[in-house]
Parts: structure tokens; sequence; C-alpha cells
């Protein structure tokens, strides 16, 4: 397929899994050879159709700001497809435990799966969570599948209830919608919640304003991801560390690109 192709091919993407996305849309930016006008208008088009994809937009802060765009593609690739975040859940998950799941939140999955001792509870949402189930249930996992008129029953018999982070900021987090009645359940019931937010999915002041006011719209409560305060949230899970929330997060994983949030983009 021609570079240009796969490009629009991204572009044209329905929700994907992050890693794949970047993956992706790494390969396609590096194989363009473009100088940096024509790769800044090729990131500008992939965020235009994932514009609330914290791992897009890293990428496309890397690839602008780097003086090799082609290697920084490369090399934020290979660094999301190896992120350690399911080994700092794995550590921290409560033995024996039952764990309440928002959605897919598909990057806890191998975390879950390497501990083997806890039950798990997926709350449907918005997302398909039949291929979390099914992983889940193949590795030998107690697996429930909770619909959302259940979540407070759910709650109150979890030790923990984790969400995913489609993007986050220095105040909030994206999620996939239910997150944010999830969060009030759960503070409800003084249930310990957690943000699960891997490599690339955490962006610089400037980068998460544009994101979080995307949602801004004029009938936001047709959206399928919301924005949740960073205050909702009890640990902040990446990357080799834990994160006390409750404040401002000040983990980036991006350099600001302002040349991506200009106006005309």
């Amino acid at each position: 397929m021609h570079p240009i192709e796969r490009l629009r091919h991204i572009a044209r993407a329905g929700d994907v899994d992050q890693t794949l996305l970047v993956r992706e849309s790494a390969a396609a930016l590096a194989s363009l050879g473009l100088d940096s006008g024509g790769m800044l208008m090729a990131c500008r088009r992939l965020l235009a159709r994932h514009p609330v994809s914290g791992g897009l937009w890293s990428l496309a802060a890397r690839v602008v700001c780097s003086t090799d765009p082609e290697e920084a593609a490369w090399e934020f690739a290979e660094q999301v497809a190896a992120d350690t975040t399911y080994r700092t859940l794995t550590g921290e998950l409560p033995e024996g435990g039952t764990v309440l799941l928002l959605g897919g939140c598909e990057a806890a999955v191998p975390a879950l799966v390497r501990r083997g001792d806890v039950e798990v509870l997926v709350v449907e949402a918005v997302a398909d969570t039949g291929y979390t189930i099914d992983r889940l249930g193949d590795a030998g996992l107690k697996v429930s599948d909770v619909p959302l008129t259940g979540l407070a029953q759910a709650a109150s018999v979890a030790e923990v209830a984790l969400c995913e982070a489609v993007a986050a900021g220095p105040d909030g987090a994206v999620v996939e919608a239910g997150g944010d009645l999830a969060a009030i359940v759960a503070r409800g019931l003084s249930l310990p919640v957690w943000l699960v937010a891997p490599l690339g999915r955490v962006l610089p002041p400037g980068l998460w304003r544009r994101v979080s006011t995307s949602l801004m719209g004029p009938e936001p409560w047709f959206s399928d991801r919301v924005v949740v305060p960073m205050t909702s949230f009890d640990l902040v899970l990446g990357p080799g560390t834990d994160i006390p929330a409750g404040g401002p997060l000040e983990r980036a994983d991006c350099p600001e690109a302002p040349e991506l949030t200009r106006t005309g983009f």
C-alpha cells in the first residue's frame, strides 16, 4: 500500500487499540519522507480524525518537534509496544481480590492475566467488552459481565475500580463514557479508583487543553468519551511508577507542540 493511501486508511479507521494506532501511524509517517511542513500537515490530518487519542497526540508531538521525524516515529512506536505499565499495575493489585473494570480497559488485561488470582467484574459501558472478557476467561480468571445498571452492586463487592485513560493531562483524564458515573459511585462506596495511563497517554498542558475542549460540543451527553477530574482518582499507574492522584498530574509523555493546535487545524 502506498504511504499516502495507508495514511488515509488510518485516518478513516474507527475506534481502535491505541498501541495499534500508534504503530500504524508511525509506520505511515516514517515512510512518507516529507519535509517538516508536509509532516505537520499529515499529523494534523490524523489528529483531526482521532482527536482524543493520547497516544497519537504524543506521536505527532514527538515527530514535529524532532530533527529526525522518521527516527522519532519508529522510536516512539517501539517504546509504546514495550510499555511496562502492566507491570506497575500487577504489583499493586490486591491479592486474590475482586477488580472492577469500567468498559474494556484493555491496558489492564495483561496485568490481570499475569496475576491470575483475581476475580474481574467488567462493567459494560460504551465500548464492546467482549474481547476483554474472552481474554480474561481464556486465561482462567473468573470474570463476570456486568450491565451498567449493576454498577453500584458490583462496586460494593470490589476492592478496587480501574479506568483506562484514553488521554490525560494535569487536571483530568478522558475515559470511556460512564467513567464519571463509576467514579461517583465508587466514591460513595469508599472504593478506590485507579487510572491506568500507559505510555503516551499523558499530555502536557497545551495539548491537553485541546483534547479536553474537543469534547465540549453542543450535545456532549452523546459523546462516547468524557473528561473526569484528576481528583476523582486515588492513584495513577504508568510505566514504572504509580502516583497518588488528587492534585495536578506532573507527568507528560511528549513535548508541547503548539504548531499542532494553531488556528486552522
